[in-house]
């Protein structure tokens, strides 16, 4: 099923989704998790975007098992597929802290809305926010680096030893 697409595999097209997913949700979680102005201006968006790249690294990782049955063997390829099997469970964290953190960050979106100046901890932030700030954090650096690994280890399974390779003549016909 996650095998090609007219003839392609599907898993490079699908690991684009999950490339710009991911660290497009981990930058709103951490943003969101530093500044006020922007958890009120995301919103929703954040846990959101955080749970629809949830998604998406189960397709990559099964679209990758289905090309690895295509390719030859190699250890190259054998750790990229180790390391993207793990990756779910650091995106789950992230979906996670960007939900508790829109939770935790509700009632201050409800006294805003109400326009009351009062109530609440003027300018301080709750035990429970700065635990979830925190959560986020680790998150979000936890989850930025076991994608840099996993991307450079499939990079490096993809395009090893090609910088090496000589082409005759720029790969022109002088004749």
């Amino acid at each position: 099923m996650f095998d090609t697409i007219g003839g392609i595999p599907l898993h490079p097209l699908i690991v684009h989704a999950v490339v710009v997913l991911v660290p497009l949700a981990a930058l709103l979680v951490l943003l969101a998790a530093l500044s006020p102005r922007i958890r009120a201006w995301a919103g929703i968006l954040t846990p959101i975007t955080a749970t629809i790249a949830l998604i998406m690294v189960p397709f990559a990782t099964q679209s990758g098992e289905a090309l690895e049955k295509r390719v030859a063997e190699s250890a190259a390829v054998e750790e990229h597929a180790e390391l993207g099997d793990s990756l779910v469970f650091f995106v789950l964290f992230l979906a996670l802290a960007a939900w508790a953190l829109w939770f935790v960050d509700r009632p201050s979106r409800a006294t805003a809305s109400e326009g009351a100046s009062g109530g609440g901890t003027a300018g301080g932030r709750s035990p429970a926010m700065l635990a979830v700030m925190v959560l986020c954090v680790i998150a979000v650096l936890a989850t930025t680096v076991q994608v840099v690994r996993i991307g450079h280890s499939g990079a490096a399974s993809v395009w090893d030893g090609v910088g090496q390779q000589v082409v005759g003549n720029g790969g022109r016909d002088d004749d």
